[in-house]
Order: structure tokens, then sequence, then C-alpha cells
């Protein structure tokens, strides 16, 4: 099997080790992005189902911490070059933007939580997954969001 380690550890720290800088400013979200949410929702509204969209928290802000910016590696993984930080920040932000306007104009539920999660260690392991502290946070704002929009969302 693969160690994770092995796999993990020489893809740590990728913006600063990488010597290849890219830049990928698509000018529109993937359309495998597109179908795919669009299938989901015509789910959610053809089953009636209580669905709740959420968009992705992630350390790619301006106010990453120092720790948390050493411990990224998705950058993307497994290349021997890397995308800015700017860079990072603008596509992870254009999916997010993306997706709450598409739930907002589908009238389905959308909690925000990409700029409830602080970009630093106590709350992310690294791009986007959460410590323990992290995981209680984004389950209390989700939690919160159902007690606020209870009726909406199970009427």
């Amino acid at each position: 099997g693969l160690d994770l380690e092995e796999y993990f550890l020489p893809q740590i720290n990728s913006l600063n080790k990488r010597k290849i800088v890219k830049d990928f400013y698509p000018a529109d979200i993937s359309s495998d992005y597109k179908y795919w949410v669009n299938l989901i929702i015509k789910e959610c509204k053809k089953e009636s189902l209580a669905c709740i969209f959420l968009d992705q928290p992630t350390a790619y802000k301006k106010n990453i911490s120092k720790e948390l910016k050493k411990r990224l590696w998705m950058t993307p993984p497994n290349q021997d070059y890397t995308l800015s930080l700017e860079n990072l920040i603008y596509v992870s932000s254009m999916y997010n933007k993306w997706l709450k306007e598409r739930i907002s104009t589908q009238n389905l539920n959308f909690c925000p939580l990409a700029d409830k999660i602080e970009p630093n260690t106590s709350h992310l392991f690294d791009d986007c997954h959460f410590t323990e502290a992290g995981s209680k946070k984004l389950s209390d704002i989700l939690t919160s969001y159902i007690n606020l929009n209870f009726k909406t969302i199970f009427n």
C-alpha cells in the first residue's frame, strides 16, 4: 500500500520548495464541476430533499499564518510546479462565489463557511483539511445555520 508519509512529506511546503511558479487564471469554473453541482441541485428539487450547500474553507487567504503556509501541498499536488498564493486565492474564491450564486438563484439553502474558518493551524492542518478545533467550529456554524433556517430547510 501507499505510505502516507512517503506521499505527503516530499510535497509539503510546495509554495516555497517548488521553483517553477505557473499562472492559472481560468475565465470560468470547470464544466465538470458545473455538471455535477447542477445534477445535485436537480436531485434536491426532484426529491424535495433537505439539502444544504456549503462553500469550501481553504488556507488560501491573504492573512494565512506563516505556520500554515509551510504546510501547503495541494498547489497542485504531484507536480513539479506551484501556483502562487494569489492564484490559489483567485481560483478557490471563484468556485465558492459561483456555488453561492448558483444555489441562491435556485432558492436552495446555502451556508457560508469559507470566511468563518481562519487560515491558521488551529483550524486547518493544511490547504483544506480541518483540525479537531476546525471541525468543531464548522459543526457549530452549520448547527446554527440549521437552527436559524429550520422551517425553510424542513418545510
